[in-house]
């Protein structure tokens, strides 16, 4: 996975074992001080001197986490240029075998490394800016982050004294008062110029997208730089149809169709025609978070997009507004969700799980109208981990859905998960190869079931069952996952997981399938089947790898599991090719 990818999310665990910590501290001795009678001036003291030992070992366990953090959000900056780089010159060339016509005029002027112009140089003091200004806002940031938990620290233990003094009533009431307002917001140490508080997770996964992204447009205005090509057009990302979400930024959706001239990244000069992609910026093209872009123009082969209609503007800002309310549902469950988790008061863990489950129905209706209805009985699968210990995963089925379809009981509330997969599902069921059937598909919590956290999902061959991680619980972060680091996976839409590890069960079934053809063992027909996608990958390894990141990584690891996974998903011929090498031996 590349470090872009779980920089975000293992800040964000950060954050969270900050809160748990803190928590954990406040409960300390709470029972025998209770049963001894409590005395809030001894618990003052005691909180202070805990204080003291929560600052120093933050500082101390926090300290180089966040810096290999740092090292890693360096390299995926450095790595985005580079892949942009090679996917513009991928693209230029392409145009040109189509369009042999423009050979005459597009001429590489040398390579970019051997160049000794001073627009290059300037790009090199460019991306070393990038990477120094995101390196040293995200250490300013964390440095925030414990400090804002020290200072929150310190205001809970006099504010929980102040609440029992006020007739609050048990100890653990007033200590919920005293925290209810943290927890609920997090550690928003960030503050931005408009006043507003964010956590550094959320800052971070801005602010590592916006420099991921500048890097792999100044790669690619690099490599059009080379072939001496500076107008650019500003495309649509799909089409319209039913919403702009996905499709177009409202500060972008002006710019859509309009050819520029790139000056910012490929080193253009004003020409009196066309507008500046510098003047586009001053004017909100391309701001944080955003996922437009610009791509070559070639004058008399490039197709320009139709206009934007009031129609569709209209239909996009609806569509916005039905994702922000859906985020903010998203926010609430998560939200109260974790008040309820850390409340020490009975009836105040009660309450939150009640306005959890509010707001959980509410996001229900925002989504599909599938409503699943749970089996009453459960069922359990004994996974094997890395560590060599079994993990039970108990589920229960999804009676009314189409498919083979469980959910974690853990996640009975949350269902919100399973109606996106039951509609990922019957979506991608008619792409499927002929013949291939369906897995059992279990949505649950990754990180309940001590699977990684992150990831999307998994499929477990000594089982057969596809798990899908509920974390990911609607389109938009599941693109978001795929789509940060263009090129990583081979593809970037919402099928991206669910076709993905459909693809490991591709591989399994077809080694079982040799094994009982020709009567060997399971490991003798997997050797078999490798050996020969082997020989002809290294016949030619460059147009496989060119597959994706993600499959190149895994040829040169041999593990052609992970390559098959990756070409069930992709448009590509060669990953195609790939697939029919897969089952020659079956024929």
């Amino acid at each position: 996975m590349p470090a872009a990818y779980d920089a975000a999310a293992a800040l964000e665990r950060i954050e969270h074992e900050l809160i748990d910590s803190m928590m954990r501290n406040l409960r300390r001795h709470l029972d025998e001080e209770t049963d001894m009678g409590f005395d809030w001036e001894q618990w003052q003291v005691l909180q202070l001197k805990h204080l003291e030992t929560y600052r120093k070992r933050n500082l101390k366990k926090y300290g180089p986490q966040f810096r290999q953090i740092n090292l890693r959000i360096k390299h995926a900056i450095q790595h985005a240029r580079v892949n942009g780089q090679k996917e513009e010159e991928k693209e230029i060339l392409k145009t040109l075998a189509e369009h042999p016509e423009l050979n005459d005029v597009i001429r590489p002027t040398g390579n970019l490394d051997i160049q000794g112009g001073s627009f290059f140089k300037i790009n090199e003091q460019k991306l070393d800016a990038l990477v120094k200004a995101t390196e040293n806002d995200l250490t300013k940031a964390e440095h925030a982050v414990l400090r804002r938990c020290n200072d929150q620290y310190r205001k809970i233990i006099f504010d929980a004294q102040m609440y029992a003094n006020t007739g609050a009533g048990t100890v653990e009431k007033a200590i919920d008062m005293a925290t209810h307002d943290f927890i609920a917001r997090g550690i928003d140490s960030i503050v931005y110029k408009n006043g507003s508080r964010h956590t550094i997770s959320d800052y971070a996964d801005m602010a590592i997208r916006t420099a991921n992204r500048r890097a792999t447009l100044m790669g690619a205005g690099e490599m059009r730089k080379k072939y001496g090509r500076t107008l650019v057009i500003v495309n649509r990302r799909g089409t319209m149809t039913g919403g702009n979400f996905g499709h177009a930024c409202p500060q972008c959706i002006p710019w859509l169709g309009q050819i520029l001239i790139d000056d910012v990244y490929s080193g253009g000069k004003p020409d009196g025609k066309h507008q500046l992609v510098s003047t586009a910026m001053q004017q909100g093209f391309l701001h944080p978070r955003c996922k437009d872009s610009f791509h070559t123009y070639y004058p008399g082969i490039t197709s320009v997009p139709d206009p934007v209609t009031k129609k569709e503007l209209k239909a996009g800002a609806a569509a916005d507004k039905r994702v922000a309310d859906q985020q903010k549902a998203e926010r609430q469950v998560e939200t109260h969700e974790r008040l309820a988790k850390t409340r020490l008061d009975p009836e105040n863990r009660q309450l939150e799980e009640a306005k959890a489950e509010k707001w959980d129905t509410r996001l229900e209706y925002m989504s599909h109208s599938f409503r699943p209805n749970y089996d009453k009985n459960e069922q359990g699968y004994d996974l094997q981990a890395k560590n060599g210990k079994i993990l039970r995963i108990r589920v229960k089925r999804v009676i009314n859905s189409a498919f083979d379809l469980y959910a974690g009981l853990s996640e009975g509330r949350r269902s919100r998960s399973v109606r996106l997969v039951e509609a990922l599902l019957s979506e991608v069921v008619g792409i499927l190869p002929e013949g291939f059937e369906l897995p059992p598909v279990a949505v649950l919590d990754f990180l309940t079931n001590n699977l990684n956290p992150n990831a999307i999902g998994g499929f477990d061959s000594v089982t057969g069952v596809l798990f899908i991680n509920s974390k990911y619980s609607s389109r938009e972060k599941i693109i978001s996952f795929v789509s940060r680091e263009l090129g990583y996976f081979s593809n970037n839409t919402e099928f991206a997981p669910i076709l993905h590890e459909l693809g490991h069960k591709y591989y399994y079934d077809v080694i079982r399938e040799l094994a009982q053809v020709q009567n060997i063992q399971y490991n003798e027909a997997k050797r078999v089947i490798d050996r020969r996608l082997m020989e002809y990958i290294d016949a030619d390894p460059e147009l496989f790898r060119s597959i994706s990141i993600h499959c190149s990584a895994n040829i040169s690891r041999g593990n052609y599991s992970e390559v098959i996974a990756e070409c069930f998903g992709a448009d590509n011929d060669n990953a195609k090719f790939l697939l029919e090498v897969l089952k020659e031996g079956l024929k």
